[in-house]
């Protein structure tokens, strides 16, 4: 009877011991389980995180290239402004120039024809001065020599009167 018992009670330590030894298996994978668990949801953060990092260095990426193409745009832009308001200011100086020069030129012209006229009409009078003077110093003459004449006449008609009285 005493070994029965004995073996029963040596069998019932037996699972006792297999009992405590599979609760603590059980323990030992479920605190592996635990553990593997916790790996994986680190590594998932960790993957999750770096995935929001990616996609957020991204989006600052894409961004900051939108900017410096906007920039570069508005830039091509205000110097395509620049070399049109330059090019119209220098197409409207030239038109200016060639409008002074044009209305130099006319100037000078209508100055030269006026001094032309001038001339002309200062060359007419003097023309017409020596003209009137030759006229008058020829009508002198004229006169002067149709007085000698008259005077010359007088005097042989004088003379031959003369002569006649002295001789009557």
């Amino acid at each position: 009877k005493s070994e029965k018992e004995k073996l029963v009670k040596e069998k019932s330590e037996k699972e006792k011991l297999v009992k405590e030894k599979s609760e603590k298996e059980k323990l030992v994978k479920e605190k592996s389980e635990k553990e593997k668990l916790g790996m994986e949801n680190l590594a998932k953060k960790n993957f999750d995180k770096e995935k929001l990092a990616n996609e957020k260095s991204e989006k600052e990426k894409l961004a900051k290239e939108k900017s410096v193409k906007e920039k570069s745009k508005k830039e091509k832009f205000a110097k395509e402004k620049l070399a049109k308001e330059k090019f119209e200011k220098e197409k409207l100086a030239k038109e200016k120039s060639v409008k002074e020069k044009s209305k130099k030129e006319k100037f000078a012209k209508e100055k030269l024809a006026k001094e032309k006229f001038e001339k002309e009409k200062l060359a007419k009078e003097k023309s017409e001065k020596e003209k009137l003077t030759m006229e008058k110093f020829a009508k002198e003459k004229f006169e002067k020599e149709n007085l000698a004449k008259e005077k010359s006449v007088k005097e042989k008609s004088g003379r031959s009167l003369r002569k006649k009285s002295w001789q009557i």
